[in-house]
C-alpha cells in the first residue's frame, strides 16, 4: 500500500499534468458574409426571447410578429396589435451582423 502511495500515485499525477495541454489558442475573428441574423425567422425568434424577458409571456398576446429588413443592415421586428382598447405592440431593431440589439420599446 505504502509502495501505492510513494510512486505509483505521483506517477499518475505527473502524467496527468504533463498531459494537460495548457497551449493558448489564438482567437478567431470570423463572422458569417451575410451577418448572424440572416433571415426574418431568426429575427422573429430573437425578438420573441427579448421581448419574453423584458415584458413577460403577455407578449404572446401580440402574434403574429412581423419583421422587416431595413437597408439591409437593420431587422425590424413588430407585434401586431390585436385588441379593441388601448394599448401598442413591441417593437425592436436587431443588426443583422452580429445580431447586437439597437432598441426595443413597447407602444403605448
Amino acid at each position: 500500500m505504502n509502495l501505492f502511495k510513494v510512486i505509483v500515485l505521483p506517477f499518475f499525477i505527473l502524467i496527468l499534468i504533463v498531459g494537460c495541454d495548457n497551449q493558448e489558442y489564438p482567437e478567431v475573428d470570423w463572422k458569417p458574409q451575410d451577418g448572424y441574423v440572416t433571415n426574418e425567422a431568426s429575427a422573429i425568434k430573437i425578438a420573441e426571447a427579448v421581448w419574453l424577458n423584458v415584458y413577460g409571456p403577455k407578449i404572446q398576446g401580440d402574434k403574429p410578429f412581423k419583421a422587416k429588413l431595413i437597408n439591409g443592415k437593420v431587422w425590424v421586428v413588430e407585434g401586431t396589435f390585436n385588441s379593441d382598447g388601448f394599448g401598442g405592440v413591441p417593437y425592436i431593431e436587431i443588426q443583422k451582423s452580429d445580431g447586437k440589439i439597437l432598441k426595443v420599446i413597447h407602444g403605448k
